[in-house]
């Protein structure tokens, strides 16, 4: 058996009108209410309240950022589960 970390995780941002966004990530960036958390792949599993702020991910060289009004994120080895009240594309 190996023991191989997986490259990306699932990524899924959840609002309360929709499935915003469904991917595999190589990493993300999550605003919490005690400031910037950075998740990679792997990640040791957690619950965190989200704050008002930017999150983003990316995949290879493409990034993407969303705005997010609070909510609270489940983080685990091989996924990130965001739920929030609102987001909008950070463009």
């Amino acid at each position: 058996m190996s023991g191989k970390a997986p490259d990306r995780f699932r990524l899924r941002v959840v609002t309360s009108k929709s499935l915003l966004i469904e991917t595999d990530a190589d990493e993300a960036q999550i605003p919490t209410i005690d400031g910037l958390i950075g998740v990679f792949p792997n990640h040791q599993p957690l619950i965190v309240a989200l704050g008002r702020g930017t999150l983003s991910y990316r995949q290879a060289a493409y990034e993407e950022r969303f705005e997010i009004d609070g909510g609270y994120a489940e983080i685990s080895p091989d996924s990130v589960l965001v739920f929030t009240e609102s987001a909008a594309t950070g463009e």
